[in-house]
């Protein structure tokens, strides 16, 4: 969940940005917007697969100790990267929240604290992941 939190703050940010277009240097906000798009598309990517592989993990039994430690660590891995994801975009939000349509700032301010929720959480999972690991 804590990738689509992430996927929901990037839209926004998209959103506003889009809105923006005419009120910044186009070639600056539109490389914001397909990097926005990029991160969107991957968080929501690892929303899927983030389900399939523990999924997987759930099925394997105890016994097999080793396929069950890989399992663990692809898992493991998943909280990273939405964290990775999410910092790039709320740094992203700075920009759109400076250059972009003042009557959008409230929107560019939620979505960034969707994004640094899901950061947050993602730190936490990935802390636990690593103390249980």
């Amino acid at each position: 969940m804590i990738a689509a939190t992430g996927a929901m703050g990037v839209g926004l940010l998209i959103m506003a940005a889009n809105y923006s277009l005419g009120r910044s240097p186009l070639k600056r906000i539109e490389k914001i917007i397909k990097r926005l798009e990029q991160i969107r598309d991957r968080l929501l990517e690892i929303v899927d697969e983030d389900a399939e592989e523990y999924l997987k993990f759930s099925k394997i039994p105890k016994a097999k100790v080793l396929e069950k430690e890989k399992a663990a660590k692809r898992i493991a891995a998943v909280p990273v990267e939405v964290a990775e994801l999410c910092r790039t975009a709320v740094n992203l939000s700075g920009y759109v929240a400076q250059h972009g349509n003042p009557y959008l700032l409230s929107d560019v301010q939620v979505a960034a604290e969707l994004l640094l929720a899901a950061y947050r959480s993602a730190l936490i999972l990935s802390k636990e992941n690593a103390s249980n690991g």
